[in-house]
């Protein structure tokens, strides 16, 4: 699911600006430069076309991908006489993936980056995504630089596109009350290797969401135990259900855990009135009003 969500965040705004009555064609009015790198369509074709990704890239589609970006830099910086005026301060990027702007080409660190992670790197400073095709640890320097993920004071956060589910608007799941959301707290995913299915790292989602089900688990893991803590009023499983947004309606707190970078629940559990509970380091989120 979240994967569609991030192409259709790309597409979503992509659009909007192509529509949108404040867009000019002439450069020498045009307040910022957005600029179209659609990488989640290339990220996602990386799995399927392996051509796409090649030695020189180290296979990594991170590296892979910084490459289009710093492509898109070259064209721009050659053929407009734009950036070169404010060395790309009123260039706008989007990095819709689960890593954000951490592979940023280090050309275009200057521009404004638009991503769905605000991770700021404080404590970790490199790269805390489990899956290796998305690691940029071993970017050489002299295309990454050392720049962080994300920028608070020119970088914003976009909460992910989500299409509202069509029963969950006709029941009004968001206006449920209080006294009908008897759960106390739900998390529903990816629980890691303990669990049928789960991730085998342990470096998935920087091992908080392992960390919560060894706590509060309410379905048995591979050994058959629950949660040392789990309470009836506590639900944090694997188990995919079909009443995702119904479950999350019937919930007072919500879990918003890190798996690759990011995490799609905050919208989840706001778009069904529950109260998002941010377990991550350090992280900036988008405001949804």
């Amino acid at each position: 699911k979240e994967q569609n969500y991030m192409d259709t965040a790309t597409m979503a705004l992509y659009e909007s600006i192509l529509a949108s009555p404040h867009r000019t064609l002439n450069g020498d009015e045009a307040d910022y430069f957005y600029v179209p790198v659609l990488d989640s369509c290339l990220i996602t074709r990386s799995d399927d076309a392996p051509h796409l990704r090649m030695p020189e890239d180290l296979r990594l589609r991170s590296y892979h991908t910084l490459e289009y970006y710093r492509k898109a830099y070259d064209h721009i910086a050659q053929r407009y006489p734009y950036w070169n005026r404010t060395s790309g301060r009123d260039h706008i990027w989007f990095f819709s993936w689960d890593e954000g702007a951490c592979y940023a080409p280090k050309e275009i660190w200057n521009s404004m980056m638009l991503v769905h992670w605000g991770n700021t790197n404080t404590k970790h400073e490199k790269s805390t995504t489990a899956y290796w095709a998305d690691n940029w640890d071993d970017i050489p320097f002299d295309r990454r630089g050392n720049h962080p993920c994300f920028d608070p004071r020119k970088d914003l956060v976009l909460p992910a596109w989500k299409e509202p589910n069509p029963g969950a608007i006709w029941l009004k799941l968001w206006a449920r009350p209080k006294i009908n959301r008897t759960t106390l707290f739900y998390f529903n995913g990816n629980l890691g290797p303990a669990y049928e299915e789960g991730r085998p790292e342990d470096t998935y989602s920087m091992g908080i969401r392992q960390k919560l089900a060894a706590e509060f688990g309410s379905t048995p893991n591979k050994q058959g135990k629950l949660g040392r803590q789990q309470t009836a009023n506590v639900t944090v499983t694997y188990l995919k259900s079909e009443m995702y947004y119904e479950e999350l309606a019937s919930s007072i707190f919500c879990g918003v855990l890190p798996g690759d970078g990011w995490s799609g629940r905050m919208e989840d559990s706001m778009l069904q009135g529950c109260i998002p509970v941010i377990i991550q380091v350090l992280q900036r989120h988008p405001i949804v009003l």
